[in-house]
């Protein structure tokens, strides 16, 4: 879980709750058990079951995905034009 707080930037009480990390309380947790769902199958269906793909790939740090999925251009570049 380590990775996945380094690949949004966050902390773990970002998803859980703290003192108790089996509970599913929190949105984000659901979120994030879908995303980790969406990234295996991307891996195992393009890939041959290699993790060439991770949450770090799309969210590079950040909550938010760093590019937007309908123009392929990362945010920061569209920040500048």
């Amino acid at each position: 879980m380590q990775f996945v707080s380094a690949s949004l930037g966050v902390g773990c009480d970002f998803c859980h709750v703290q003192g108790k990390f089996d509970q599913d309380d929190k949105k984000t947790k659901l979120t994030a058990r879908k995303m980790m769902q969406m990234v295996a199958a991307i891996n195992q269906n393009n890939f041959d079951g290699h993790r060439e793909v991770t949450c770090n790939t799309c969210h590079a740090g950040t909550v938010h995905p760093a590019f937007d999925s309908g123009h392929q251009r990362f945010r920061s570049q569209d920040a500048h034009a």
